[in-house]
């Protein structure tokens, strides 16, 4: 369930580079939103495979619990460092709404 948020956020953000008009030459930041969207997308997938292999290589229940909280906490770390930034900040973002129109 946690991998479907962020693979979801990573798509929506991607389809909308798509259709944003940029300036001539900002290339580079549409690049690197890019990237950073590829490695949002790809993140949750490598936290599931590891999830699945540390999983199977404990024997103890209890350390089966501890694997999955380790990593569950992992994959949600932006989100807690999103929770610090300053409030007006967070204000200005909760107004923000971002509208795709179908592809």
């Amino acid at each position: 369930m946690i991998i479907h948020a962020e693979v979801k956020q990573a798509l929506k953000i991607l389809r909308y580079l798509k259709y944003v008009r940029t300036v001539k030459g900002g290339k580079r930041g549409r690049l690197i939103n890019i990237l950073l969207c590829s490695m949002q997308i790809t993140s949750p997938f490598v936290c599931e495979t590891v999830l699945i292999f540390a999983l199977s290589q404990n024997k103890k229940l209890s350390m089966i619990i501890k694997t999955f909280v380790a990593l569950g906490f992992v994959m949600k770390i932006d989100d807690t460092f999103a929770a610090y930034f300053p409030g007006k900040m967070q204000e200005i973002a909760k107004k923000v709404k971002l509208i795709i129109g179908k592809d």
